[in-house]
This record gives C-alpha cells, sequence and structure tokens, in this order.
C-alpha cells in the first residue's frame, strides 16, 4: 500500500504504507516514532503498585468459569447433534472457545493474570491453540504492537487500514477471511517457511520454536478433519478447529472497539485507543479489556484491576464511550468518512496533563565519600516496600527499588529491549517488570527472566549509611 490517492475527484492524499518491510518502516523511523516516549496519566505511585498485585485466586475463578462453561457448551453441542438445539449450542461454544479465548490469551501473555508464571504459560498456549495463533510468532507481535501502537509500518496489528471498507468490515465478522489467513500462516510456518513480517519481530532464535509450534496446532487440527471423514461426522471439526472460524466473530465484535478509526501515529494512547463502558457479560468474555487506553498505558496491571484503575485516570483521559452499541455508531460511521477521506480523524476531548512522575536527580552535593564511590540517593525511610524511583545521575538513569526492610536495589534504569524506563514497571516476586512489554529482570543479578528481555541489566550495589540509601555508582571522571 502507499502512494497518492484522489478521492470524490478532490481529495488526494498520500497514503500509509502499513507493510512492516516497506517505505513505511522507514518513514515511521524518520518521524521519531519508533520505540518512542509515550505520554502516561499520572497515579500516586502507592496507589499503583497496589493495582499492580497479581493473584492466582481471581484468575483460577474467572479461568475455570471460562472453562467449565466451555465444556458445557460442547456437551450441549454433543448431545443435541443434529438437531435445531444444535443451532444454540454451537453459538455458545464457538463464543466461548473461538472468541473468549481471545482475551484470555492477551492478559495471559501479559503474564498478568496469575502470580504464577507456569498458569499464564499454560493457558496463553491453551488458548494460542483455540485462536490460530502461533504463540511464538504472536507473543512477539504483540510486544510491538504495544511498543509502536498504531505506528503505521511498525505495528502489526493495524486491523482497519485507510481507506477501510464497512463491507469488508462486517465481512470480517464471519471470520471466514481472517481464519484462513490465520490457518495459512500456520501451515506455512509448518514447512519452514517463516513469512517477512514474522522476521521482522520475531527473532531468528525463535524461528525453531515457531516451526514447532506450527506443526503443532496443524496437526491437532488436521486429526480433527480426519476424525470426521473416518466416522462421517462433522462432530470433530465442529469441536475443534470449526470453532475458531464460527465463534471467530466475538473477536471481531471487541477487537473493532480498540482503536478503529482513531488517530494513527500519534504517542499519546488517548489519542489512538478506546475505552468503552461495557455490561457485565461483555467485561467477563473481554476480560475488561474494554478498558483499552488503561491497559495500553499500564499493561502491568492485570485485567481485574482495570476498572479501578479506570477510576484513577478517567479525569485525565478522553471521556469513555458510554455504550458498545454508541462506539459502534461512531466507529461505522467514521469509517464510512474514512473511505472517502482517509485523513478524517475523529475529534477528542482530550485534556491537558501536566506529569508529575518521581525522579531523583542527582547534583554535586549528593556524592559521598566511598573507596569505590557513592552517591547519596534519599532516606532509607522514605521509601516503602515495592517502591519503584528513578535516580538520574549525570547523564545516567536508573532505578532504585525497595524490595523489602532495609533490602534495596539499584540497576540500569532502560529495558534492554526497548527504550522504556523500568521506574514506571513493578516489582514482582524479586523480579523488575518492564511497564511496556512486562519482560522481567532478576532483580540481584540483573539477568533476564521473561521475554523478549533477552540481555541483561547492570545492578549496582546498595548500603544504608546513617539512615540514607547510598548506591554504589562509579563517578565518571571530569577533564
Amino acid at each position: 500500500m502507499g502512494g497518492r490517492v484522489t478521492f470524490g475527484g478532490t481529495v488526494t492524499v498520500e497514503l500509509e504504507d502499513y507493510s512492516l518491510v516497506g517505505a513505511g518502516k522507514a518513514r515511521a523511523h524518520d518521524r521519531g516514532l519508533v520505540n518512542a516516549e509515550w505520554f502516561l496519566a499520572d497515579v500516586e505511585p502507592a496507589r499503583m503498585r497496589e493495582l499492580q498485585v497479581r493473584t492466582n485466586r481471581r484468575a483460577t475463578i474467572d479461568t475455570a468459569l471460562w472453562i467449565g462453561l466451555t465444556f458445557l457448551a460442547g456437551w450441549w453441542l454433543v448431545a443435541t447433534a443434529w438437531s435445531w438445539w444444535s443451532v444454540p449450542a454451537m453459538l455458545c461454544y464457538g463464543a466461548l472457545y473461538g472468541g473468549a479465548s481471545d482475551s484470555r490469551w492477551h492478559e495471559m501473555g501479559h503474564g498478568t493474570a496469575f502470580r504464577s508464571r507456569r498458569a499464564n504459560e499454560i493457558i496463553y498456549h491453551l488458548a494460542s491453540f483455540q485462536l490460530f495463533r502461533g504463540p511464538t510468532v504472536w507473543r512477539w507481535s504483540h510486544y510491538r504492537h504495544h511498543t509502536d501502537t498504531i505506528i503505521t509500518g511498525r505495528d502489526a496489528e493495524i486491523v482497519f487500514q485507510r481507506p477501510p471498507s464497512v463491507w469488508r468490515t462486517i465481512f470480517a465478522f464471519t471470520h471466514l477471511q481472517g481464519g484462513a489467513e490465520l490457518f495459512g500462516r500456520l501451515v506455512r510456518h509448518a514447512f519452514g517457511r517463516i513469512d517477512e513480517d514474522a522476521k521482522e519481530f520475531v527473532p531468528a532464535s525463535e524461528w525453531k520454536r515457531v516451526i514447532i509450534e506450527s506443526r503443532a496446532i496443524v496437526s491437532v487440527v488436521v486429526a480433527a478433519v480426519v476424525l470426521s471423514f473416518a466416522y462421517g461426522s462433522f462432530l470433530p471439526i465442529a469441536l475443534i478447529g470449526g470453532p475458531t472460524i464460527y465463534g471467530g466473530w466475538l473477536v471481531v465484535f471487541f477487537g473493532i472497539t480498540q482503536h478503529a478509526g482513531l488517530q494513527e501515529n500519534v504517542l499519546d494512547h488517548r489519542y489512538n485507543t478506546r475505552t468503552v463502558y461495557m455490561n457485565p457479560l461483555f467485561r467477563f468474555l473481554y476480560s475488561n479489556m474494554n478498558y483499552h487506553v488503561e491497559h495500553h498505558m499500564f499493561p502491568s496491571v492485570p485485567y481485574h484491576a482495570l476498572p479501578d484503575l479506570h477510576a484513577e485516570v478517567k479525569d485525565q483521559l478522553a471521556p469513555a464511550v458510554p455504550t458498545t452499541a454508541t462506539a459502534y455508531r461512531v466507529i461505522f460511521s467514521t469509517l464510512a468518512r474514512q473511505h472517502v477521506d482517509p485523513t478524517y480523524e475523529i475529534e477528542l476531548d482530550v485534556p491537558e496533563v501536566e506529569s508529575r512522575r518521581r525522579r531523583i536527580d542527582v547534583g554535586e552535593s549528593n556524592w559521598v565519600q566511598h573507596a569505590n564511590g557513592g552517591v547519596d540517593l534519599a532516606a532509607a525511610s522514605s521509601m516503602d516496600i515495592g517502591e519503584l524511583r528513578r535516580v538520574d545521575i549525570e547523564d545516567r538513569t536508573f532505578v532504585l527499588g525497595k524490595l523489602g526492610e532495609d533490602d534495596f536495589m539499584l540497576c540500569d534504569g532502560l529495558c534492554t529491549h526497548a527504550n522504556i524506563h523500568l521506574a514506571e514497571g513493578a516489582l514482582v516476586d524479586g523480579e523488575i517488570e518492564c511497564p511496556k512489554h512486562n519482560g522481567r529482570f532478576d532483580c540481584k543479578t540483573g539477568e533476564p527472566t521473561r521475554r523478549p528481555v533477552t540481555q541483561p541489566i547492570a545492578v549496582y550495589s546498595v548500603t544504608i549509611d546513617g539512615g540514607r540509601i547510598v548506591g554504589h555508582v562509579n563517578r565518571k571522571a571530569t577533564s
């Protein structure tokens, strides 16, 4: 895509190139939109730490309910095959299997739903299978989506590209094309043909994993097809593989509310992402992802805390869309206008907000005399357990954290995966989590412990001297 096009005989525009390997990629770099710093709403640090807490209890209850309902709907389908009762049974089963699995895939992929890393990974791989998504490919695709949200030439998950087509959007609800494309990609990867987009964001060291995962998913689906032919029954396909297609409408139903019709190439989620108030049933099926602006700003906050996060930041955001029906009216009217004028943008009432992020700027008077150098950072009593603070020393930046009583850590401030400051992240079970992609580092060694992080960060010793926190960072030589 790309190039100059005239619409309606009067409007001539330069279309964006959405390809990850085309001219749009270079254009995004030239515009300064790659790995850039994004706007963050202001939340009191103590409140943010409360919102970032993960537990196994809530995720276990919600996941067990989702899986239980899916099995119940599957039993209903088997018990009524094939009668008129099979129609509502298929609708329910498809929505739970091939629709509600999307938000489970999403939250488990971020690693925030359960406190248990293993539980997150198990459900993530289950949901990836249900959605025809290669777990590794889509993990890295979503990392990119959070790094460069709706940045053309960078974000692989821009579904509603301009100029949009209302009829193509309506057809997407059948998921016939989308499901076929997803499975086709799995087949190509199973044969070792990694597509160019995947090569753009998946490290070469993970390509073998991509192939193995694709072969496993394709094998199970093929086995269901073989069983259907062997027994002369559509039931195996209706239970495995088929629901990804006939239940995929629910993925589109919720997914269209996230970004469709909003601005491209801006570094503020308030302009390119939408929060919509939804009823309790929708919120269960969608795992509270209707609070999508909040999620993109603070992906370290688990899904169950997003309504509380919304209450904290809503005055700093554009007003939430009051209902799903309202969101659809706005979206489809916008898509219709963008079809004839791709430059059209929805006008949003976004308030001006001054960021009040806490940081420590170390000046000349903060240096203290130690054999290997040292810098006075703060009073030990001024920090709460679990708190992170940004520390700027000369032209370097660090993050200071309190792990426990009189137990502090100091490490490099920038995540090695992307130019994101770790002070906005979270401390989770002795690890520091990146606020953008949920990658983690061991607080004591700096070693990476969760993807997408692969390179370690430097960790510096910290001591307490007269009730003051002293970080042992060598001072740069002066000329």
